[in-house]
Parts: C-alpha cells; sequence; structure tokens
C-alpha cells in the first residue's frame, strides 16, 4: 500500500511537470489533458487546481477556468458562498497552493476576457460606491499579507490615491525613502510587486470598460507606481486620453525609480509626445480639410489632422550619441541601444506627422513597416499619411493586404474607408468606418472618420452624433470637441461652438489648431481684436520649421489684420504664407485685394493686378478675382491716362484746318 501510494505521488509529480512543460511550449490542449487529470488524482490540490485553471486560460476556455477556480475553492468565500459545497477536498495540505492574489488575478482576467466587468471588480475586492476601497489585501509574498493596497482613492482634485491611514512601519520607511529603498528593491527584485500593479491595472481596464475613466485614470496611475514596467496601465493611460500633457509629465517626473531603471520614464516620455497613435490596435482619424475662403473676406477653417499634441517639448531619442558619446555625456547606454527600435521609430514618425513634414513621415514609417510589416501599431500612423499625401494605390494596397490576413480586426476595414475617403467616395467609406465600429464599438478612430465623412457632405446632425461618441469614448481627446465645435461654427451656432472650442482648449492648451478655430470664430463674431490674439498665440506654438500645413493660419492672421485696416502686416502675413503654399490662388487673390485696399484703389495697381493676374493663372474660374482685376485695370487707366484737351464735335461746322 505504501509503495502504490509512492508510485502516485510519483505520477502526480511527474504530471506537474509535463503540464508545466505543454504550457511553456504553448500547448495549451494537452496541457488541459493533463492539468485536468492530475487534479482528480491529486485530489483537487490547490496548486494544481490553479496549474488547471491557467492552462484553461491559455487555452482561451475562460468560463471554464473561471469555473475551475470557483469549484476549487481559490475564489474567497464572500465571492463564492457555495465553496464548501461546490469545492474538491484535498487529500493533504498543498505546499504549492498559489497566492490569493495570483487566483484573484487569473480569475479577473477570465471574466474580463469575457466582458463581465462587473463580475471582474466584485472578484477583485472593488466596491464603486464612489468611495472606492478595495475588499482585499494582496500578498507581497507567497502566504504573507501586506495591507499596503491602497484603500480608497481621492476625488479628481488631487488626482492621487489615498494609502490607508495605518500603515505598517515597513510601508511608513517605504514611502520616506521611495523606491530606492531596501525593502522596495526586493520587492522588484522577487517580483510580488507585479502581482499588485496587475490587480490595479485589472481595477483601471474594468472601470474603463465600464466608462468610469476617473477610477480607470486613478487605479493605472496606481499600477505605475507601483511597477513602471506594467505597460498595459501606461498604454491603457496614454491610448484613453485621461492625462493630459501636462498631467503625463508631472506624472511620469514623479514615478520613482531605481537608478538602472531610470530609461523606462524615459522612452514613455517618447510615446506620449510623439502623437495620437499610440495604443495596441492604434488609433488615428482620416486626415481632412474642410472649408473655404469666400471671395478672399472669409477665413479658412481646417479640419484638424490626425494627431494634433504638444510636439515641442518631445522627447526625441534620434538625437542620441553613439555609444562613446553617451558614456561621456551621461546618456543612459538603454537609450542608445533603443535608438532604432521599432517604437522609438513610430515616434519619430509621429513627431514628423504633427509637424506637417509629411513626407519624412512617410519615408520613416515605410521603413519601419518594410522591416516589421506585421506592427499593427504603424498602421494608423501609416493611412493617416498616406490620406495627407493621397498616395491612393498605397493606401489600397494596404486595405486589401490587411482585409485579406486580419478580417476580424477594426483596423483593416478603417484601413479601407481611409482608401475611399481619399477617393472622395463618402458614402463607401462611411459604410466601411461603420463597419469598424460594428467590430470594435470603442474603435475611436472609425468614429472620427465617420464624423468626418459627413462633414465633408455637409451632414451636420449625423457627424456631431458621431463626434458626440468619440468623446464618450475618449474623454481626454480633443480632437472630437473640437471637430463638434467646428460643425457647430459651420452651422452658424456660434455660441455652442464657442463652448467646444474652449473644452478643446482646455484639453490641449498648446495645439495650434484649437487657438486657430478660436481666431476664426472670433473673426465670425466681429471680434478682430480677439481673433488675432489667437491667431498669433497659434503662431507661437506652431513647431520649427514651420510647413504648409500650417499655411491657414497665416492666411487667417492676415485677414484679421485686413480687417483692422493693418495692410502692411496683413501683406506681410500673405506673403509668409504664399512661401509655404505658392499655388494657393485664393492667397495671391486676397493679397492683391490688400493691395487694392491700401492704395485706396488709386495706387499700387500694378501689385494687385500682377496678383490677380497670378490667382487666374491658378484658378481660371475665380469670380472675384476677375471682377477685382476688372476694377483694378479700370483704376489703373484713370489714373495712368495722360490728360488730354476735349474738343466738341459739330457736324455741321467744317473741319479746322491746320496751319
Amino acid at each position: 500500500m505504501t509503495r502504490c501510494h509512492h508510485d502516485l505521488d510519483a505520477t502526480i509529480a511527474q504530471l506537474r511537470d509535463v503540464v508545466e512543460d505543454r504550457l511553456e511550449k504553448h500547448l495549451a490542449s494537452s496541457a488541459v489533458f493533463f492539468a485536468d487529470k492530475l487534479v482528480t488524482m491529486s485530489g483537487g490540490a490547490l496548486g494544481d487546481v490553479f496549474l488547471h485553471a491557467k492552462a484553461l486560460y491559455l487555452g482561451t476556455h475562460y468560463r471554464r477556468a473561471f469555473a475551475t477556480l470557483h469549484r476549487g475553492g481559490l475564489i474567497p468565500r464572500k465571492l463564492n458562498p457555495v465553496v464548501e459545497n461546490g469545492s474538491l477536498q484535498s487529500r493533504t495540505v498543498d505546499p504549492r497552493a498559489p497566492a490569493e492574489s495570483s487566483c484573484r488575478l487569473l480569475a479577473a482576467q477570465c471574466l474580463a476576457a469575457v466582458k463581465d466587468w462587473n463580475g471582474c471588480l466584485a472578484v477583485l475586492g472593488e466596491r464603486d460606491d464612489g468611495d472606492s476601497k478595495p475588499l482585499i489585501e494582496e500578498t507581497v509574498t507567497c502566504g504573507e499579507q501586506n495591507p499596503s493596497l491602497p484603500g480608497c482613492l481621492t476625488s479628481a482634485r488631487s488626482g492621487f490615491v489615498r494609502q490607508r491611514k495605518k500603515a505598517t512601519r515597513v510601508e511608513q520607511l517605504d514611502r520616506t525613502q521611495g523606491h530606492g529603498s531596501r525593502i522596495r528593491e526586493c520587492e522588484l527584485r522577487d517580483g510580488s510587486v507585479s502581482i499588485r500593479a496587475s490587480l490595479c491595472f485589472m481595477r483601471g481596464k474594468a472601470h474603463g470598460a465600464l466608462e468610469n475613466w476617473k477610477s480607470a485614470e486613478l487605479w493605472c496611475k496606481e499600477a505605475l507606481t507601483l511597477d513602471p514596467y506594467c505597460f498595459e496601465a501606461f498604454d491603457l493611460l496614454i491610448s484613453s486620453h485621461l492625462l493630459s500633457v501636462g498631467e503625463e509629465d508631472r506624472f511620469l517626473s514623479s514615478l520613482q525609480t531605481r537608478l538602472e531603471d531610470k530609461w523606462v520614464p524615459s522612452l514613455y516620455s517618447t510615446i506620449c509626445h510623439s502623437g495620437f497613435f499610440s495604443s495596441a490596435e492604434g488609433s488615428s482619424c482620416v486626415a481632412s480639410s474642410h472649408g473655404h475662403m469666400n471671395q478672399a473676406t472669409n477665413v479658412r477653417c481646417n479640419l484638424p489632422a490626425e494627431s494634433d499634441r504638444d510636439v515641442c517639448n518631445a522627447c526625441d531619442l534620434s538625437n542620441i550619441p553613439d555609444a562613446r558619446q553617451s558614456q561621456t555625456s551621461g546618456t543612459q547606454p538603454e537609450l542608445f541601444a533603443l535608438k532604432y527600435n521599432s517604437e522609438v521609430i513610430l515616434a519619430r514618425s509621429e513627431r514628423y506627422f504633427n509637424r506637417g513634414d509629411y513626407q519624412r513621415c512617410y519615408d520613416t514609417i515605410q521603413e519601419l513597416l518594410a522591416n516589421e510589416p506585421t506592427k499593427l501599431a504603424a498602421i494608423p500612423c501609416y493611412l493617416a499619411v498616406t490620406v495627407e499625401l493621397r498616395l491612393k494605390t498605397k493606401l489600397y494596397l494596404c486595405a486589401h493586404k490587411l482585409v485579406e490576413e486580419y478580417p476580424a480586426k477594426a483596423i483593416s476595414w478603417f484601413a479601407v474607408a481611409c482608401y475611399y475617403y481619399c477617393m472622395r467616395q463618402f458614402d463607401s467609406a462611411r459604410r466601411y468606418f461603420r463597419k469598424a465600429t460594428i467590430l470594435e464599438a470603442a474603435f475611436v478612430p472609425a468614429w472620427l472618420g465617420f464624423g468626418h465623412a459627413f462633414a465633408a457632405q455637409d451632414e451636420s446632425d449625423q457627424a456631431m452624433a458621431a463626434y458626440r461618441t468619440a468623446t464618450r469614448l475618449y474623454p481626454g481627446c480633443h480632437l472630437s470637441l473640437m471637430c463638434i465645435g467646428m460643425e457647430y461654427h459651420r452651422t452658424n451656432n456660434l455660441s455652442l461652438a464657442g463652448q467646444f472650442l474652449s473644452r478643446a482648449r482646455h484639453l490641449r492648451p498648446a495645439d495650434p489648431l484649437v487657438y486657430n478655430e478660436l481666431g476664426a470664430l472670433a473673426f465670425h463674431n466681429g471680434d478682430h481684436v480677439s481673433a488675432i490674439s489667437h491667431l498669433e498665440k497659434a503662431i507661437s506654438l506652431v513647431p520649427q520649421p514651420v510647413t504648409a500645413k500650417w499655411e491657414a493660419i497665416l492666411v487667417n492672421l492676415a485677414h484679421s489684420n485686413r480687417k483692422l485696416n493693418n495692410f502692411d502686416e496683413a501683406i506681410f502675413w500673405y506673403e509668409q504664407a504664399l512661401s509655404l503654399a505658392p499655388r494657393n490662388a485664393s492667397t495671391y487673390t486676397a493679397l492683391g485685394f490688400t493691395h487694392q485696399l491700401k492704395g485706396n484703389f488709386q495706387s499700387r495697381m500694378e501689385k494687385a493686378i500682377e496678383c490677380y493676374h497670378r490667382a487666374l493663372s491658378l484658378k481660371p474660374n475665380d469670380d472675384f478675382a476677375q471682377e477685382m482685376l476688372t476694377l483694378a485695370l479700370i483704376d489703373q487707366c484713370a489714373v495712368t491716362m495722360p490728360p488730354y484737351n476735349f474738343v466738341a464735335y459739330d457736324a455741321h461746322q467744317p473741319l479746322p484746318v491746320k496751319s
């Protein structure tokens, strides 16, 4: 009997090795099969039940994995009232029993995979009652509880997570000495902090799915504070636009890391400041430009491009010195090693896009995708720049390849919609934008593109409905608010337009396009002084070197100065705009009109006539330029024609004879 018992123990030990080996080799079906037999042989040992649940999770059997944890007694009794009757009884005390925090994490991940977000929060132990107090206390090491998990959250004003009032001496020492303390370093090395960070991230993810954005922000920040290597929490913060640019900078600078981990916040800062595209699946919207210049007297309103973040102060890893210089200059060697990393190259491409340097952006992102064609995070930036450059063939090939390889992903049909949008087939574009939102309801770029396609055909109500959905899904993104303000502006609802543009400015105070739209709104309200103030602020925020993307701001500033009879200033800004976009007929028309006004229709006609001729050479059907050219020629003739003596003619009188 003893020998049989020994043989069974040996078989159980062998089965554990087999299951772990299959899991390591990603053979999920084999792992599930033998883990099930292992649980039966061991009499439901807790460690084996957990191993079985892990195999089921990796095999995408999420509900069965949660049921296994539930039935095996690994979920706390207060969340599992039938555990006494339904759990398996262990034959012996299992020294391999997992920590409670690990079981909760796996159970929460199972529920999150099936989108049971309320159940996920219940397993994690958070009461969503406005003063969120976790019910659990995560373990620092196996079998040892640590009460240092934040007990409740502060209000939105403070933006930090409060610790419990009662703290152990170790916790107080950890707070005063920071992450560099001996205890903190030990926790970071053995990986136990990552479990706590993962639990916090899961709470943030669940709150984000339930659109409780403030709690999602606080839990993600807590996860990064516990473990700076928790990239999932950082990605959720950035991709969902939960923080403003200033808040991102302050939070990343406040992260306390060990000396050898200082490169992590630097890399995060690069990704933050690169642009709008930062999530795993990518985030983008279709670049567009709608609006017009009406007879050289109205202000142009340009729809913003995809990513308009504050890139002036971005951490640019493209200027990292070589290895020898990095040692002498104090540059972290990790940053040098990451100089040609795909994430850094993508951040550089997005920064080029934000500056309006579309050709350099395209060249960089094209090289990245040539080396790593399956990097979906780079696809939105690629789609955006190809739309800007109107590379229709490239768009078609990219969309065709994505649909062939990833037919169930929203990004694939979003690429198809971008192609039709570039072809100006807006009905087809809307159909595929809609399909992308059906596949992934929270895919905000598709909602923004959906709104752009409606706005391109002057369907303001449908466009604003799409923009409002994007605002609800990404409350920290200013683009949808700015688009709503522009639609209200276009429909002459100037009061509501001002409200939404002010909200966009509050979220993104360093975006030049927000101030451009505020200047255009002030112009149409007749407040030309405020228009000049907003537009000059926009120009001061434009990244250097200035590209043709920002030409509309210069033209609008020239219009505003012309309205105040500041003709010299207006002429200066028109000429600056023409240096960026020399083939813009409407700018030539406005410049000629300004020359006429400055000369009071009596002088400077030569320059006005020259500008009108250039405008008509670029746009022959410009009625305003044709009419003003006719007036300029008449005035020029009236001024330059030499005087002559008038002689009355009488048919009955003989003609005078010359002497």
